[in-house]
């Protein structure tokens, strides 16, 4: 499987003024068609992006092709998430600006990586299924993640099994016991898959949450999603370093949360834990809703749900291991 995560931009060419007043007309133009009014604010370069000009997700992205388009310049993944005014996109340009603009060489040329005897058709759980494939072929790829757009993790099945055991140990050192409830706020990143895993390991229930679209956003963001780590009983929340200075904030207001951790961190806390035995009825994970038409749900996930769906999904697609790569730019923790 192959994931997309940001990347760094490049451009034919350099950034000048008049390209400073197109950009700042381009950003006005479609603001205007988003709020459907002719009553835009003036557009400058500290304008916010959100809060003056209204740009949501649906918007930035429209706006990151606009500008791709118009200027032939392509910018950071990132951008899209992080970019807070038009001040942030056009230094973004700038970056790009001295880059060879020209189509590069593919990051995976090659994704053969030879037939299997098997697939773990008798696994019950998630964790057996990862043991299988890290005991039948170590050294194959479970997924490529593109972190950066010159740049391909790449995760085989023994390193994700292995890190995740060791994840599993800081988890059961933070206090964590058989069904305690997990919560993931991270973005799409390698230290997702070892700490959804390690959860698994220890026995415990991983409860992904969104993570702020912006750095700036943090404290705002864990005030509404206070509420579902509330509801979900959460004791271990796993984050971005930068959380945990708002740890004792997130404990006022969640009264069954305990502790507030990293995926490094984790790691660092001791050696690999013993993999807890599961079956197939057992909780693989708690998913909530978005929430946009009431209070956001838990959906309860069972390892048996989940291979369920998984095993359908490649019969109904003749999936072949040694011809197939799934391309997903979705988020994990979506």
């Amino acid at each position: 499987m192959a994931m997309e995560n940001g990347g760094t931009g490049s451009r034919s060419g350099k950034t000048g003024p008049d390209d400073a007043a197109q950009l700042l007309h381009l950003i006005a133009t479609l603001s205007r068609e988003l709020r459907s009014a002719s009553d835009t604010p003036r557009v400058t370069f500290e304008s916010r992006l959100s809060e003056d000009l209204g740009f949501d997700s649906l918007g930035r992205t429209e706006l990151l092709a606009r500008i791709e388009q118009t200027f032939s310049v392509r910018l950071p993944g990132l951008t899209l998430a992080e970019a807070e005014t038009p001040a942030d996109l056009w230094r973004a340009m700038e970056a790009a600006g001295g880059r060879d603009g020209r189509a590069t060489r593919p990051l995976l040329a090659d994704t053969a990586q030879g037939p299997v005897e098997a697939i773990p058709s008798a696994a019950a759980t998630l964790t057996e299924v990862l043991d299988w494939h890290a005991e039948a072929h170590p050294d194959r790829v479970h997924a490529w993640l593109r972190e950066r757009e010159d740049h391909l993790e790449t995760i085989t099945y023994t390193s994700l099994r292995e890190t995740a055991l060791a994840v599993s140990g800081g988890i059961l050192d933070a206090g964590a016991t058989p069904g305690t409830r997990v919560a993931l706020m991270l973005p799409t990143c390698a230290g997702f898959l070892h700490a959804f895993f390690g959860i698994l390991y220890a026995g415990c229930v991983p409860v992904p949450i969104y993570p702020p679209a912006r750095p700036s956003q943090l404290a705002d963001h864990l005030r509404r999603q206070a509420v579902i780590l509330a509801n979900a009983g959460a004791e271990i929340l796993v984050t971005v370093p930068e959380a945990r200075v708002l740890a004792t904030f997130l404990r006022s207001k969640v009264a069954s949360l305990r502790s507030v951790e990293t995926v490094e961190g984790l790691l660092g806390r001791g050696g690999a834990a013993a993999a807890l035995a599961r079956d197939a009825a057992d909780v693989a994970f708690l998913q909530y809703t978005s929430g946009s038409t009431g209070d956001p749900k838990g959906v309860v996930l069972s390892h048996a749900n989940l291979l369920t769906n998984i095993r359908a999904m490649g019969r109904a697609m003749e999936v072949e291991p040694d011809r197939d790569v799934f391309v997903s730019w979705l988020p994990l923790y979506h």
